[in-house]
């Protein structure tokens, strides 16, 4: 009798002791897969879905043009020759233009696949340059512009963006001989862009980070004739001929899309 008891009290504190070590080695299983252990009445579906930039799209499109200020001067001889001083400006990108009226387009992504929900543009610090050769003086500004244009689902109402670029730049005219004005190494050029309302509230609904890939403008003008790339170049030199290259490396650009809250 007495050895019945004491089997019967073995069989039990082997099941407590059973019993007790299932929760255990159920989260113990949760743990080595890295998910939390489900909360009851949750279903697993529901915590991926409630993950924002799970459904998220976010599109991204980026142009650079160099907008240009051209001052000539010329000297006593030059003018008694029927030169005339002259200044051009560059400064609006439209396809209205001719060609030799439009800024310098250096780069051009596609246009987004729907219409953008934000453009925004700005005005890197410029790049000036002066060359003398011995009938006219050249001074050259260039303002590096940025447009970057998102669209995002759900749909934002701001954006806060930076575009970083190195750019080296070179030009010239040709008076007798070649005469550089311009000539730049290895320049960081910064775009920055706001257009959140600072009076208003903001959530980050999605950021993006990606580079851009480098790129080369060579241009070589004659009056209202231009050759590109640089191996079209002509071999024979006329006085007033006009060469510009640009060189793009080491892109990058990060944007964060916000929306307001009531």
């Amino acid at each position: 009798m007495k050895r019945a008891v004491m089997v019967i009290i073995s069989l039990v504190l082997v099941f407590v002791l059973a019993w007790a070590l299932i929760p255990g080695m159920s989260c113990q299983n949760h743990q080595e897969t890295g998910l939390p252990p489900e909360k009851p009445g949750r279903s697993l579906p529901a915590q991926v879905s409630a993950t924002p930039s799970a459904s998220l799209t976010f599109l991204t499109s980026v142009k650079v043009y160099i907008k240009l200020v051209i001052d000539r001067k010329y000297g006593l001889l030059a003018q008694r020759a029927g030169k005339e001083d002259s200044k051009v400006q560059r400064m609006v990108d439209s396809p209205e233009n001719k060609w030799w009226d439009n800024p310098m387009v250096v780069y051009e992504e596609s246009p987004l696949s729907r219409d953008p929900d934000l453009t925004a543009g700005f005005d890197g610090k410029e790049i000036a340059g002066l060359g003398k050769s011995a009938n006219a003086t050249v001074a050259i500004t260039m303002i590096p512009h940025a447009e970057i244009a998102i669209a995002t689902l759900p749909k934002c109402d701001g954006l806060k963006a930076t575009i970083t670029v190195r750019i080296t730049a070179a030009s010239g005219f040709y008076d007798g001989s070649w005469t550089k004005v311009v000539r730049v190494e290895n320049k960081a050029v910064v775009f920055s862009f706001d257009t959140c309302d600072p009076s208003r509230r903001l959530e980050a609904v999605s950021s993006k980070t990606r580079t851009l890939p480098d790129f080369a403008f060579e241009r070589y003008t004659r009056h209202e004739v231009k050759w590109e790339p640089r191996n079209a170049w002509p071999t024979q030199p006329e006085n007033g001929d006009f060469w510009t290259t640009i060189y793009g490396s080491d892109g990058v650009i990060d944007v964060t899309a916000y929306k307001y809250l009531e």
